[in-house]
């Protein structure tokens, strides 16, 4: 497991699994009802075109734990780290 070390409240990090490597999030303040939003967000981006990285489908908002801490686990994609001031419609 790499960390990965953006981010300001969530830990993140890349697993390299026999299938491939995943974006694997542990949330640190969200309980059931902030990662349920956070994957509606997804969701719903996703839906109109915006590109997201996709969430590995499984259990539930968090059925998946880690320390007691909800976890979700995303596919890995290529790009670049981006500050917020970067990104702007051109780059989507």
């Amino acid at each position: 497991m790499v960390p990965v070390a953006a981010g300001t409240v969530n830990s993140n990090y890349f697993l390299d699994t026999e299938r491939g490597r995943v974006f694997v999030r542990l949330y640190e303040q969200q309980e059931v009802d902030g990662v349920a939003y956070e994957w509606a967000l997804l969701d719903h981006l996703s839906a109109r075109g915006v590109p997201v990285p996709p969430r590995v489908t499984g259990p539930v908002p968090g059925a998946l734990r880690v320390g007691g801490k909800p976890v979700a686990v995303f596919a890995a994609v290529q790009g670049e780290d981006l500050c917020q001031k970067q990104v702007t419609v051109e780059r989507l």
